[in-house]
């Protein structure tokens, strides 16, 4: 709800009265519960970011992310994913993952282009489990693992990394080809770990 008021610092809190402080809180909960209105406030602050970010990059594509679940399943995704593979899962879906796309926007030194190697678009995960032509071999053991689940266009995509089984095994496929260096040590850690377990 716009205009809700926001919770005041703790040191004003701790030191108003208490009828000062019943005022404020019936005021602040609009007649919600406060696991609700502490929901609202934090839906409003993220729609706020989600504003701010759009005006400062006009036209940018919509990510996953930009169109969030507010429920307890949606963790549900990273049931049973090792931490990294958690941590790709999310950056897929909310854009912000080491790909030269975001490197490049971020201004990383070393990254001069936002264009995958193919030369056909900007890398990004989109780009990369979707179009890259130099991954069409690789893609088709992901293509195989997800069946008629498998992303042909942006909301495709932002389905499939919505879904649990998609979802970890996109994360996975993204995590093998090596692409993200910034990951390769937990992969290599996790794979040594695999083969002593087996």
């Amino acid at each position: 709800m716009p205009g809700a008021t926001r919770p005041p610092p703790a040191a004003s809190m701790a030191e108003g009265s208490s009828e000062a402080r019943a005022a404020w809180a019936t005021r602040w909960l609009q007649g919600l519960t406060a696991d609700e209105a502490l929901e609202r406030d934090w839906r409003e602050r993220w729609q706020g970011g989600l504003d701010e970010a759009m005006a400062r990059r006009p036209g940018r594509d919509m990510e996953p992310a930009d169109q969030p679940e507010f429920t307890r399943e949606a963790l549900t995704r990273h049931t049973g994913l090792r931490k990294h593979e958690s941590s790709v899962l999310t950056q897929m879906r909310t854009g912000k993952i080491g790909l030269r796309a975001f490197l490049y926007a971020c201004r990383v030194p070393e990254v001069e282009s936002p264009l995958c190697q193919c030369g056909m678009g900007n890398e990004t995960a989109y780009h990369v489990v979707v179009q890259c032509l130099e991954l069409e071999r690789e893609r088709e053991e992901l293509q195989r693992q997800l069946g008629d689940g498998f992303p042909t266009d942006r909301a495709d995509f932002a389905r499939a990394t919505s879904d649990s089984r998609s979802g970890q095994a996109m994360a996975r496929w993204l995590l093998r080809l090596g692409r993200l260096t910034e990951y390769r040590l937990a992969v290599r850690l996790a794979r040594d770990g695999d083969q002593e377990e087996g």
